[in-house]
């Protein structure tokens, strides 16, 4: 992280200890609602939170309770209500490690191995109506969760659904099943590169290779029995509704794209003037630490967009032959 972005955190923590999660995405609780988390986990989360550095345990805390409960329910025989725990638990344990902005973090590698146990258990309890998915892609791997409707269905319409650059695929199960596999329809919940699993095991972001990844999970949907290959779309949250435009302008096989909140423009604002765990996170996804390489570093034709205090996106080309070469084009 830089030592900016470190150093603006007492102001999260202050409005943190005010606000709670309305500190952080302001009238915001009703989405997180239709993405699977309850109200009362809410609360209890944010009762336990004074500063940004208590977030991850807390999520942890809470969502351990959902677990054993949901253990208990699946025990005794009541599968509904333990698969909607395991499902609460399983949003809840992917909150609790995003806040850990440290691949290498013991906590967050147990925290994505409790989310995954919980999909595991849901799925089961679910007639295995979600299932995990590994594609190779470009030397390393990506991840979703495929989500199918009840009974059987042949030629579907299908629905790709990607979170925003603070969310991971278990974010979208409520909404999978209540919007998409409950109307026979598809739907694909996706960890593209930084994001997840999929960063957990080394990928990371760049400039252009999310909206290539989209169209790897475009490629998986269109081999399946269920899927109409001419009726794929995609739903995108905030940044992955910026990826999803630029996948839908490349790759016609996208039949609609749907974006919400979409980020657009010079980035200005959300790196600038949002809060400071945007930047933090965005570091984290692509890899990116405060120190830059030295010029003999470099690689031919080294090429990479920098953010720049209001003055949009600056590129900057090196040439392995003479250092004199950086150019520098405001775009």
């Amino acid at each position: 992280m830089t030592i900016r972005s470190t150093g603006q955190n007492w102001a999260l923590d202050i409005a943190l200890a005010q606000g709670g999660f309305d500190a952080l995405h302001p009238q915001a609780k009703g989405t997180m609602e239709q993405l699977g988390h309850d109200q009362t986990d809410f609360d209890k989360v944010f009762a336990l939170v004074r500063s940004g550095a208590m977030l991850p345990k807390a999520w942890a805390t809470i969502a351990a309770q959902a677990e054993e409960r949901a253990m208990h329910h699946e025990a005794h025989g009541f599968a509904r209500t333990a698969s909607d725990l395991y499902e609460r638990a399983a949003v809840m344990w992917g909150r609790a490690q995003y806040s850990i902005f440290d691949a290498a973090d013991a906590r967050k590698t147990a925290f994505l191995e409790r989310t995954n146990h919980c999909v595991e258990r849901l799925a089961k309890l679910r007639d295995n109506r979600v299932r995990r998915i590994v594609l190779d892609f470009e030397g390393a791997q990506i991840y979703g969760l495929l989500h199918l409707p009840a009974g059987p269905v042949v030629k579907a319409s299908a629905v790709i659904l990607g979170p925003g650059m603070d969310m991971i695929k278990e974010d979208y199960i409520h909404v999978a099943e209540r919007y998409y596999t409950d109307r026979g329809m598809v739907a694909l919940s996706i960890e593209g590169p930084g994001q997840g699993e999929t960063r957990a095991n080394g990928l990371t972001v760049d400039l252009t290779n999310y909206e290539r990844a989209i169209s790897r999970y475009v490629d998986y949907l269109m081999d399946l029995p269920e899927v109409d290959p001419q009726r794929i779309g995609m739903f995108g949250i905030s940044m992955s509704g910026y990826w999803g435009s630029r996948a839908a302008a490349t790759d016609h096989r996208l039949a609609a794209l749907a974006a919400f909140e979409a980020v657009t423009g010079d980035f200005h604002t959300i790196f600038e003037r949002a809060q400071p765990t945007f930047k933090n996170n965005y570091m984290f996804m692509t890899g990116y630490t405060a120190r830059a390489p030295s010029i003999g570093t470099w690689p031919p034709r080294c090429r990479w967009a920098i953010w720049s205090n209001g003055s949009g996106a600056r590129s900057y080309t090196a040439s392995a032959n003479s250092t004199n070469s950086l150019r520098s084009t405001k775009r």
